[in-house]
């Protein structure tokens, strides 16, 4: 069940993030602090899997370490273009956007794992 749950979350965020890049929204990735976002995860993941015996939050950390770590060449000349004051007017609004969006996920995550913990007790 929440594999598929993962699955579907990350499927949309993939389209959005996608639409975004097409239209020129967004600035490359950038994969250090996509590094860091994993390791954020793996610590954060871990307690949660060992106790509730739910591994999302510790494999997606895995997998954006994984990614970044395959483009590590790409780390500096992207953390350049990704720094506020070389962003355009546009990508500024779309990354107020995305980080709304990030955490509006992040607390409905936690709702719902609250939710499910209530339950379950």
């Amino acid at each position: 069940m929440w594999i598929v749950v993962v699955l579907i979350t990350l499927l949309l965020l993939v389209m959005v993030f996608g639409l975004l890049r097409t239209r020129g929204g967004m600035p490359p990735t950038d994969y250090k602090r996509l590094f860091t976002l994993g390791v954020i995860f793996v610590g954060a993941g871990l307690p949660i899997w060992l106790s509730a015996g739910m591994p999302a939050l510790f494999l997606t950390g895995l997998v954006f370490m994984g990614l970044s770590g395959f483009n590590r060449d790409k780390w500096e000349e992207n953390a350049e273009a990704n720094k506020w004051e070389n962003l355009t007017d546009e990508q500024k609004a779309t990354r107020k956007m995305v980080n709304r969006l990030i955490l509006g996920l992040v607390i409905l995550g936690l709702v719902a794992f609250a939710l499910f913990a209530w339950v379950a007790a």
